[in-house]
C-alpha cells in the first residue's frame, strides 16, 4: 500500500489486512472509451450498480454513504431479499488511480481489504489494471476473481455501448 492511502487509512482509524500476493486478484482490461467516461464509472457510486457484477448474486444496488465523502453501500440481492452490504470508500490517491477500502458486513474485526485501479492510455482507449489485495483465503479470491472479471468485462461493453452477451 503506498505511503499516503497508508497514513489516510490509519487517519480514518480503520484496518486493512496486510497484501498476501496468494490470496491476491489482479485483472486487466482495454476500454475502447474516453478516460473522464471511466473515471466516473468507477468514482460515482450510483454507476457502480450499471456495470458491478457478482456470481450468484441476483441483482446489487450501489448508494452513496453521506456521512462520508467518498463513502458507498452495495446491497446484494438473492432471492429477492437483501442477503449482505459491502461498505466502501473511494479513495483518488493520483489523478489515474482509485483506490476502495472494501469491507463486508460480516468481516472480521472490521478489518478491511483493498481494491487499487489505475488507468493507463489516452482520450479514447485505456487499459485499466486492478489489484484487489488483503482477502482472507483462497475460497474469497476465487469468488473476488471472478466478479472482477465478470464486472470489467461489463464494463467494457457499457463503456462501448455494447450490449454483454452479443
Amino acid at each position: 500500500m503506498n505511503q499516503s492511502l497508508e497514513s489516510g487509512v490509519a487517519e480514518q482509524g480503520m484496518a486493512v489486512r496486510p497484501a498476501s500476493s496468494g490470496t491476491d486478484v489482479r485483472a486487466s482490461i482495454v476500454i475502447e472509451a474516453e478516460w473522464p467516461r471511466i473515471l466516473n464509472a468507477l468514482t460515482v457510486p450510483e454507476y457502480l450498480d450499471v456495470w458491478l457484477t457478482m456470481p450468484g448474486v441476483e441483482r446489487v444496488e450501489c448508494h452513496a454513504e453521506h456521512k462520508t465523502p467518498g463513502g458507498f453501500r452495495i446491497d446484494i440481492f438473492a432471492a429477492n431479499a437483501l442477503r449482505q452490504a459491502i461498505h466502501g470508500d473511494c479513495i483518488r490517491s493520483k489523478p489515474d488511480e482509485i483506490s476502495y477500502l472494501w469491507k463486508l458486513d460480516h468481516a472480521e474485526n472490521g478489518k478491511r481489504s483493498l481494491v487499487k485501479l489505475r488507468l493507463r492510455g489516452g482520450r479514447k482507449r485505456c487499459a485499466l489494471h486492478l489489484k484487489h489485495h488483503g482477502l482472507l483465503d483462497q475460497k474469497e479470491r476465487d469468488w473476488y476473481s471472478a466478479m472482477w472479471q465478470k464486472s470489467l468485462d461489463k464494463l467494457r461493453a457499457v463503456m462501448e455501448k455494447r450490449v454483454p452477451g452479443n
